[in-house]
Formats: structure tokens, sequence, C-alpha cells
């Protein structure tokens, strides 16, 4: 049977059927003989393995071959592979950064300085009327100028945390919000600063200087105190503005 009785096919010359290749005609081709084994030492290859043994004694001195036995004998392929069933955890985060991420990230941390900056500003406006209102005379000197200062500035801060705390919560985050926005709102958060501090510089002239009677006075102690804390929550609300 010669190779032109066979149909016509669509598929490679070198793709034999079953009865190609029991047949004698479809045996004349290429010689099948595997080509003769070279040592690697004298193969084409042989300049690139020299090349990364040199490599790999410049890199690993002392480091050496392992053999078959020495692989098997340290390494168990006939058991069944263990795998973990449970990730592993997580490296425990230092409580430095932990305070950090909280300080910066969390979105109550604003919101609990503008409520002790609401309360402390609420409680100095009361002390400053109680000051004024347990004088029968008007004041005279630096205790009318310390109590009607706390009066003008915690009154317009009440209304002020309110308006800046509602455009916080509604608005887009300090960090993505336009320069112009951002700095209104910070040097606003320093006018108040400012005034707090010459507030508080005259709340304690009135305690260093003695009243009429000679005693202190203990409503100027807690005025004074009140705006301590006020104008470290104002401070503290700046600072994680900027940094937030």
């Amino acid at each position: 049977m010669s190779a032109s009785n066979f149909p016509v096919r669509s598929v490679p010359p070198y793709i034999y059927t079953r009865s190609q290749i029991d047949s004698e005609d479809s045996l004349q081709g290429p010689s099948t003989t595997p080509a003769p084994w070279v040592p690697l030492e004298q193969s084409q290859w042989a300049p690139i393995v020299r090349e990364q043994k040199r490599q790999m004694e410049r890199e690993c001195p002392g480091a050496r071959q392992v053999t078959w036995e020495e692989m098997n004998g340290n390494s168990d392929l006939e058991s069944p592979a263990q795998y973990r069933t449970k990730p592993p955890k997580p490296a425990p985060v230092p409580a430095k950064e932990k305070a950090r991420n909280t300080i910066l990230r969390k979105w109550y941390i604003p919101t609990l300085l503008r409520l002790v900056q609401w309360a402390f500003s609420m409680v100095a406006l009361v002390v400053a009327i109680d000051i004024l209102k347990h004088h029968a005379n008007p004041l005279t000197g630096i205790e009318e100028t310390s109590a009607m200062m706390a009066v003008v500035i915690d009154g317009a801060a009440l209304i002020y945390l309110i308006v800046v705390h509602f455009f916080e919560l509604t608005s887009k985050p300090m960090g993505i919000r336009p320069a112009m926005a951002i700095v209104s709102v910070l040097l606003l958060d320093l006018v108040f600063i400012v005034f707090g501090s010459s507030n508080l510089g005259l709340a304690f002239v009135n305690l260093v200087v003695p009243s009429g009677d000679g005693h202190l006075d203990h409503r100027q102690l807690a005025l004074a105190v009140t705006l301590v804390i006020a104008l470290i929550a104002w401070i503290l609300t700046m600072v994680v503005s900027l940094l937030r």
C-alpha cells in the first residue's frame, strides 16, 4: 500500500494514523534514533554551569552541592502535606502607633474635642455672669475686664463651635477641602485661642491681686481653671486638625 492510496487529510503530514504506522510506506520518514549522550562538561551549556558555580562560591563561601541521599533524608515527601488551617496572627501594634492612628483617623476624636470646648466655654460663660451678678456695685479695673471679656468670647465661641462642627460632620474631610476652607477654619480657631489666652492672663492677675476684703474670690479661681481647660482643648483641636 502506497502513500498515494490514502485519502486527502487536513492534518499535518507528521501525524500518522494506526493504519499508516502499520504500513511499510509510512515508516519512511526522518530517523527517530536518539542523539548520543554528551557529558555536561562537554556540552554547550558547560560555560554557563561553570559560571553559576563560581558565582555561588563567591556569594556563599563553603557551599556545596547537596546529594540526592541528603535531600531525601531531610525531606518527608511520602507523608501528606500539612496546610495551615488558620492565618498567622498579625504582629502586635505598639501602643504609641495605635494611639496615633486613633487620633488621626477616627472621626469621633474631633467631635469629642469640640464637645469639651463647648462644655467648658459654657461653664466659663456661666461663671463670668455669676461674677458680674455677685457684686452689687459695678466692678472696676481688671475684675470687670476679665468677666466682661469672658462673657463676650465664650458667648461667641458657643455659636462658632456649633456652626463649625456642623460643617465638619456634613462636609468633606479636612485633608481634601480647598485650601481657603482649611485656612479659614484654622485662623478662626487661632483667633479664639489668642483672645482666650489674653482672658486667661487677666484671670490669673485677679488671683494674684487681692480683692477689696483681702480674701481670694473662689469665682475667679473657678473662671481661671475653666479657661485653662478650654484653652487646652482649643489648642489640641487645632493640632489635630493640622495633622489630619
